[in-house]
């Protein structure tokens, strides 16, 4: 119950809906899975272009592209205009190669972001 609670209450994505919980589940996985994308995005919410790009790739490598195709079903869900990212000039991130890797946050962060 507080794992949705605290979904429910993010900065990403406010008011979340069943369906929206749900797509967020099968993009990142788990409970931490889905806090840990979720603590990172808000980490660069207020950064600039290049840093954002930086997060959602490394997210799209954990996740195999799932990430992206999250974001875009929940913005398409919501109306939020769906637009390219700038082309940041980033150097590419080099993550283990494999089909879906299960990440999580250190112990004491996912204690943090469940602590409500």
């Amino acid at each position: 119950a507080s794992t949705v609670l605290s979904l429910l209450n993010n900065n990403i994505f406010n008011d979340l809906k069943p369906d929206e919980i749900e797509l967020l589940y099968s993009g990142y996985g788990d409970d931490t899975g889905v806090h840990c994308a979720l603590s990172l995005m808000e980490f660069v919410k207020d950064s600039g272009v290049y840093t954002k790009k930086m997060v959602d790739d490394m997210l799209d490598q954990i996740t195999g592209g799932d990430h992206s195709k999250t974001m875009y079903q929940i913005k398409q869900r919501r109306n939020i205009p769906v637009r390219q990212q700038e082309e940041a000039k980033i150097m590419p991130l080099f993550i283990k190669e494999e089909s879906k890797m299960h990440f999580s946050c250190p112990e004491s962060t996912s204690k943090h972001i469940m602590a409500d």
